[in-house]
């Protein structure tokens, strides 16, 4: 029989129902990707993205995952020279101290970047994602996924 701690995902769900519970709510978990698109990210610019929430509904993002292709030719880029920096609007509290390699917090569609510890973007909030590019030749096409679940609540009863 399986348990619970080896699959964490599922073990910060039932801790998020549980804790739901205890405020008189029901959770319900949809699985979700959110996606910020870049369509083109132009060379030397810096550029943001927002990504809203339903207004029922909330989001918890487990992995993020980017493609990016050049665009005069389409051919696909593994390591973009680009910089990214997330900000939770709601509060203003930025998800790193300074913006990171794109590659370092991002990973692909063979190797997505699991986060250390899932965050939480509540119904009727935002996320900014800001990308800067480094490239001074061409131009980008990318597109950056928030994998994860929308949250919904519910009176108990």
């Amino acid at each position: 029989m399986f348990r619970v701690s080896e699959f964490p995902i599922n073990a910060y769900l039932e801790k998020l129902e549980d804790d739901y519970r205890r405020d008189g709510l029901k959770a319900e978990f949809e699985t979700y990707t959110y996606n910020a698109e870049f369509v083109p990210l132009l060379r030397s610019t810096t550029q943001p993205q927002v990504n809203a929430t339903d207004q029922d509904a909330g989001f918890v993002c487990f992995a993020q995952m980017q493609h990016c292709v050049d665009t005069p030719s389409l051919t696909r880029v593994p390591y973009p020279n680009v910089l990214v920096s997330i900000r939770m609007d709601a509060g203003g509290r930025d998800m790193q101290n300074t913006p990171t390699a794109l590659i370092n917090i991002f990973g692909t569609g063979e190797r997505k970047f699991e986060l250390p510890r899932p965050f939480l973007v509540g119904p009727k909030s935002s996320w900014t994602t800001t990308c800067t590019t480094l490239e001074t030749l061409n131009d980008f096409n990318l597109r950056l996924s928030y994998h994860g679940c929308k949250v919904y609540l519910k009176p108990l009863g």
